[in-house]
């Protein structure tokens, strides 16, 4: 499931964002222009916020050992 993750983090949104950006030159209507940078945009929050995809799981994986190992040995 991963894997696939990456493929459309890393593959997809870069791909929808060149897309985007290669159409603005070739729309005449302000308000097209004004909707593919808002996608733009967007599209690069979602790919700086998963970027740190892989930091989640890990750290919650330490989280749940820890209070693992808190119930086992008590102070």
């Amino acid at each position: 499931m991963l894997n696939e993750y990456r493929i459309a983090v890393f593959k997809i949104i870069p791909l929808i964002i060149a897309v985007y950006a290669l159409a603005i030159p070739y729309l005449e209507s302000p308000l097209w222009r004004a909707s593919l940078i808002t996608n733009i945009v967007m599209m690069a929050v979602i790919l700086v916020i998963d970027i740190n995809v892989n930091a989640r799981p890990n750290a919650y994986r330490e989280q749940l050992v820890l209070t693992e190992r808190s119930m086992l040995f008590p102070m």
